[in-house]
């Protein structure tokens, strides 16, 4: 990984999360709209710790989407598959940061994107564009754009960061993280219980 890239680490699995793991989850929820076949990515649009966007993959509004179509829409014209690089213009869908950017409710300047992938070279300029200062991704995606963006973001003074938060840190959150205090909370302890029994043979 490039050393400009900061690398956050996961807080203890029982901790209260932190801002960038508590945005990180959303968008990372945010993704399960996405209404693409090949690929499932969120994003949310921070400013002064208070999300301004979010935004998930797939057809603009007024067309169908390629779950609505029962294709993939790239690869009917292309007949490649859809990694194939050589025509991205034919892609139906827009870009989980571009929809935040998009759709957002506040100026973006000086705000941090969150975003489950690491944004394509189309978003950066996007991104940069909007005077988005920092930029927290989860995974990294396409190798071919990689550099070409991230050169973008130094030339920027973009700050990226990766936090590559774990499944157990996830479900941590959600059901047993800063509980101890709490005298009522979302979930009972014989729920918890239920959750734990649950993912033993899984952990």
């Amino acid at each position: 990984m490039d050393s400009y890239i900061k690398i956050i680490t996961e807080s203890a699995l029982e901790a209260r999360p932190t801002w960038d793991e508590y945005f990180l989850k959303i968008a990372i929820s945010i993704a399960s709209r996405a209404s693409c076949f090949k690929v499932h990515a969120g994003s949310v649009l921070v400013k002064d710790n208070r999300i301004i966007g979010t935004g998930y993959n797939g057809a603009p509004c007024g067309l169908k989407s390629c779950l609505e179509l029962g294709m993939c829409e790239k690869e009917k014209i292309t007949g490649k598959d859809y990694m194939d690089k050589s025509r991205p213009q034919t892609c139906r869908g827009m870009h989980s940061e571009t929809n935040a950017i998009s759709y957002s409710i506040r100026e973006t300047d000086g705000a941090t994107l969150y975003a489950t992938i690491f944004p394509c070279n189309d978003c950066t300029k996007h991104i940069i564009a909007n005077k988005i200062k920092r930029v927290v991704f989860k995974n990294f995606y396409n190798e071919n754009e990689y550099d070409v963006a991230l050169n973008k973001f130094k030339e920027a003074g973009v700050e990226v960061c990766n936090l590559n938060i774990s499944f157990k840190r996830l479900i941590a959150i959600d059901f047993f993280a800063a509980k101890e205090n709490a005298n009522f909370g979302i979930w009972k302890e014989d729920e918890r219980e239920e959750v734990r029994e649950f993912l033993s043979p899984h952990l």
